[in-house]
């Protein structure tokens, strides 16, 4: 479920770029009539499905050198929360600035009787600063599930040494889906 969540908010941030426009346009063009509906939930599997397998795979090899691979997939798994967690956060952040703005509207009017002025939405906060917040967040977000994973591995073997061996393949996978979602990220703000 993690995994899919992850490949869910990778996807969702991928799809508002326009290097997914341009390869959606491509595929419609040259292999398939679908509907955009039909597209987007094969393109989304399509970033769901190698995820899970190359978290198969790194759960695999963290399990030989600890006590299996069950117990790598229960013990790891929760270790990738606070980068679903990140990822919510700094994808939704300008939703949230944008349109939080109208929630005492809606609290004070639920009904839309204009009982209270329609005074805009202010969208004049610096794209600059944005990027900047949902990089740290996200950033941070890394950190703290590599040092969960850390702690994790402690418990596994109790060398430190050992422990990051242990640990390694998921550091990989978490250091590559983090290169990949700035990147990502910063496609949005290159467009």
């Amino acid at each position: 479920m993690i995994v899919v969540l992850l490949s869910i908010v990778l996807f969702d941030g991928f799809a508002e770029t326009m290097r997914f426009t341009d390869l959606a346009q491509w595929i419609h063009r040259h292999w398939t009539s679908l509907p955009d509906t039909g597209l987007r939930t094969l393109m989304m599997v399509g970033f769901v499905v190698p995820l899970a397998a190359v978290f198969a795979v790194v759960a695999a090899a963290v399990g030989r050198r600890g006590r299996g691979y069950r117990d790598a997939v229960a013990r790891y798994a929760p270790t990738l929360m606070p980068i679903v967690a990140v990822y919510f956060a700094a994808h939704y952040l300008l939703y949230l600035v944008t349109y939080g703005q109208l929630t005492w509207k809606v609290i004070i009017d639920p009904l839309e009787r204009d009982w209270v002025p329609d005074l805009g939405i202010w969208t004049g906060y610096p794209s600059g600063v944005a990027w900047a917040f949902q990089v740290t967040v996200i950033v941070l977000g890394h950190v703290c599930a590599i040092f969960a994973a850390h702690r994790i591995a402690l418990e596994v073997v109790s060398r430190r040494r050992a422990a990051v061996v242990v640990q390694a393949p998921l550091i990989a996978l978490m250091i590559a889906y983090t290169v990949f979602g700035l990147w990502i990220l910063g496609q949005a703000y290159t467009s």
